[in-house]
């Protein structure tokens, strides 16, 4: 960046090709175009597996009549039933996660709860 006394720059501001013009204080800046990042990485991360999964959990729950009434009575207003199954699918796959990491016997007690579960609402 670099101040410039030249009456042909006076109030100039905008750019040409790689170099920008802008007014600060009165005075003339030059500077060079900033580089631009990777805005997509950013702004918009890679789906997970778990984030699949948890999607397609919600879906189901969002076609099943009773899932979606169990759903509607623990949900707050304005929260749609998509979004809290979302959120606790990925709530039981942290808790998977933590279980199975410290070794411990209650996460085939989970395993074994869960299996129920599913079978039972089939």
């Amino acid at each position: 960046m670099r101040s410039i006394d030249n009456p042909r720059t006076v109030g100039l501001s905008g750019k040409f090709k790689n170099i920008i013009f802008k007014q600060v204080n009165g005075k003339t800046i030059i500077c060079k175009k900033p580089k631009k990042s990777d805005r997509k990485a950013a702004v918009q991360p890679i789906k997970t597996v778990d984030e699949e999964k948890a999607v397609a959990y919600a879906n189901t729950v969002c076609k099943d009549k009773r899932l979606t009434q169990a759903y509607q009575a623990k949900i707050k207003p304005g929260e749609s039933i998509h979004d809290a199954a979302v959120k606790e699918f990925l709530q039981l796959v942290k808790l998977f996660r933590f279980v199975t990491a410290n070794n411990d016997k209650t996460a085939d007690v989970l395993l074994n709860i869960v299996e129920k579960y599913l079978h039972e609402n089939k």
